[in-house]
């Protein structure tokens, strides 16, 4: 960190390190956080924040490789590892635009798995699955004022149930005829993480319940602590635009 002064004000010029598995939408609440805490210190002070990636001391063979895809935008999922004649396997799926050709998404692959040999050498083969992204969303089906109505509901319904503190960011979108539901959802920190999935288990089940015609659901779990950087951000926002 770079601190100087200049007449009546201070300029401030920080990097911080944010573990890369981060998802990339978290980290603007951390930049605001920490934009937060040097103002309580320096109030007026300029400051400018570099966030930049780095690898967690202990991170995972699948934390490496979803890394290594998100980096070069791409998308895997399913990933499992097992020995085969004493030989390290990755298996994993991987998301490409349906529009592609076999030949224009076999590239993908090859692309990321030279880029996982050569970054995770104790793997020795790997296979992986194609799958279509869904890229093409029927938009013109689903109205916005009854995404909005199931929005509403599938909040209430959330925080009826124990454990959830809050439930945002609730996106609904039509692909190929079905429907897809994702949201985050707030709880205890301290919460056992089998405790967290039996609560989405749970949630995924209230909400097909409710609404029959949901294909899919995805609930991004999130700690208490990150209602703070919610709050940060927010306090940020109406600074700037005077709020």
């Amino acid at each position: 960190m770079r601190v100087r002064h200049a007449g009546n004000k201070f300029f401030v010029d920080a990097k911080i390190f944010v573990e890369r598995t981060t998802p990339f939408d978290h980290v603007p609440a951390i930049v605001d956080a920490v934009h937060t805490r040097i103002e309580e210190i320096l109030p007026g002070a300029d400051i400018m924040i570099h966030p930049e990636p780095q690898a967690p001391q202990e991170e995972s063979l699948f934390e490496q490789v979803k890394w290594i895809a998100r980096r070069n935008n791409l998308a895997v999922h399913d990933l499992l590892a097992h020995e085969v004649d004493g030989e390290l396997t990755l298996d994993l799926h991987l998301e490409v635009d349906e529009s592609l050709s076999l030949d224009q998404a076999h590239d993908r692959v090859n692309f990321l798995e030279a880029q996982v040999f050569q970054e995770i050498p104790e793997i020795a083969a790997i296979n992986t699955h194609i799958e279509g992204e869904g890229a093409h969303i029927d938009t013109g089906v689903m109205v916005a004022e009854l995404r909005e109505q199931m929005a509403n509901e599938i909040k209430k319904l959330a925080e009826q149930v124990a454990d959830v503190l809050d439930c945002h960011e609730i996106i609904i979108r039509e692909t190929n005829h079905k429907i897809y539901v994702s949201c985050h959802v707030l709880m205890d920190g301290a919460l056992p993480i089998t405790r967290v999935h039996d609560r989405t288990v749970e949630l995924e089940a209230l909400f097909k319940n409710a609404f029959p015609a949901i294909h899919k659901v995805t609930i991004h779990t999130e700690p208490e602590s990150e209602r703070g950087f919610l709050s940060a951000r927010r306090r940020r926002y109406e600074a700037q635009s005077g709020h």
